[in-house]
């Protein structure tokens, strides 16, 4: 499923898009030609109209599993993937990769 993510032009929703990881996963996928949009709790609010369009739906580990753009990405069989599943699909797509770990607190 996650080999889409190289069809370019894709709509892609992400859900918690305010946190670092995400709002880099946003500015990749616009370099690689897709479509972005985005959400977040603190910030814009999580409304089940904002999956609206979107071919695949990414969210962040932070999200509930009764968040209701989840939900409703669900009922309508958008993909819905976490967002460690799609960097790992984004990151075989680069030779080299390099990564930087810590534990919670930033």
């Amino acid at each position: 499923m996650l080999s889409c993510i190289l069809i370019i032009g894709m709509n892609i929703h992400f859900i918690g898009s305010k946190g670092v990881s995400m709002s880099r996963l946003m500015e990749i996928s616009k370099s690689l030609g897709h479509s972005v949009s985005g959400s977040d709790e603190a910030h814009l609010g999580h409304k089940k109209e904002n999956v609206s369009g979107a071919d695949m739906v990414v969210y962040s580990s932070a999200v509930k599993n009764d968040n209701v753009e989840l939900l409703e990405a669900k009922r309508r069989g958008i993909p819905a993937v976490e967002r460690a599943q799609f960097l790992g699909a984004v990151a075989e797509g680069y030779e080299k990769v390099i990564a930087v770990s810590g534990t919670h607190g930033k």
